[in-house]
C-alpha cells in the first residue's frame, strides 16, 4: 500500500469513518488488536497527514443551505493566487480547487436559496482578475465523503 499505510490502518480508518468518536479500546476489540497498537497506528496516521481531523458530518441542508453550485472561474494568470485566497476566505465557498482547465479555479458554493446563490455568484464575478465564470448547479448529491466502501475496495487491492 502506498505511503506506509497497510490494511490494518485502513481497517482502523474504516471504523473511524463510521464514528470518529469510537474509543480505541472498542476499535481494538473489533479488530482483534491491542489498544496500544490502535493508539500508535492512529498517532502514525495523524503524523503522516492521512488522518487530518476527527470531525462531524454536517447536513448543510438542515441548516438552511439547500442550494449549491460549482463555479468555474477563468482568471488572469497573475491574479490566480489572490483569487484563490479570497475564495478560501469566503465561508460559503466550502471547497476551492485549482484545476487543469481553461477555467482553472473551481469553487463549491452553498446558499440558502437561488437569490442567495445569485448574490454569491455575483460576488465571485466581481473579484479583481476574474475574467469569466461558468456555473454548474447541483441537482442531487449522491455522495460527498470518503466512505467505508471506498476503504473496503482499497483493502482488496
Amino acid at each position: 500500500m502506498p505511503g506506509g499505510v497497510d490494511s490494518t490502518d485502513l481497517k482502523i480508518l474504516s471504523v473511524l469513518l463510521r464514528n470518529a468518536r469510537t474509543p480505541y479500546s472498542q476499535i481494538a476489540r473489533m479488530l482483534n488488536l491491542g489498544e496500544s497498537t490502535v493508539y500508535m497506528r492512529v498517532r502514525k496516521l495523524i503524523e503522516m497527514g492521512v488522518l487530518r481531523a476527527f470531525t462531524v458530518d454536517v447536513d448543510l441542508s438542515k441548516l438552511g443551505f439547500v442550494v449549491q453550485a460549482f463555479v468555474d472561474i477563468r482568471a488572469e494568470p497573475k491574479r490566480m493566487g489572490d483569487i484563490l485566497m479570497q475564495l478560501k476566505n469566503m465561508p460559503w465557498a466550502v471547497e476551492v480547487y485549482e484545476v487543469s482547465s481553461e477555467y482553472p479555479i473551481t469553487a463549491r458554493i452553498i446558499a440558502r436559496d437561488n437569490i442567495d446563490l445569485s448574490e454569491k455568484i455575483d460576488t465571485v464575478a466581481r473579484i479583481n482578475g476574474v475574467k469569466d465564470i461558468r456555473v454548474r448547479y447541483v441537482l442531487k448529491v449522491i455522495s460527498n465523503q470518503v466512505s467505508t466502501e471506498f476503504l473496503a475496495k482499497l483493502l482488496k487491492t
